[in-house]
């Protein structure tokens, strides 16, 4: 099962939290968007994936998580733009559940 946290406080974020638990193999936590609880929740839990909001990617906190924690994928919501952009800089224009589905199996 891969673990997925979900980080945010946006309507945005808990519809996809609910159209992803439909999903098979996926197991979900949800933390508010403050940097110490990720990353406490990160260590503890050790997801596979974390999804935010791109606000929170600007920072040198997203490259942090990066160093600290190299297995874990990061998969970036715009939510203005609608745009689904992994840290890789790949990016998606109006992304489908499907699409972040095949993200996090990735």
């Amino acid at each position: 099962m891969k673990r997925v946290l979900l980080c945010g406080n946006s309507l945005f974020i808990s519809g996809l939290q609910a159209s992803l638990e439909i999903a098979l193999g996926l197991g979900l936590q949800w933390i508010e968007p403050q940097p110490d609880r990720i990353r406490e929740r990160i260590k503890a839990w050790k997801p596979e994936v974390l999804i935010l909001e791109t606000g929170l990617l600007k920072d040198k906190f997203s490259l942090s998580l990066l160093q600290d924690f190299p297995q874990l994928k990061l998969i970036g919501l715009d939510i203005e733009e609608n745009q689904l952009l992994v840290i890789s800089g790949s990016a998606s224009k109006q992304p489908t559940t499907e699409e972040l589905l095949h993200m996090i199996e990735a």
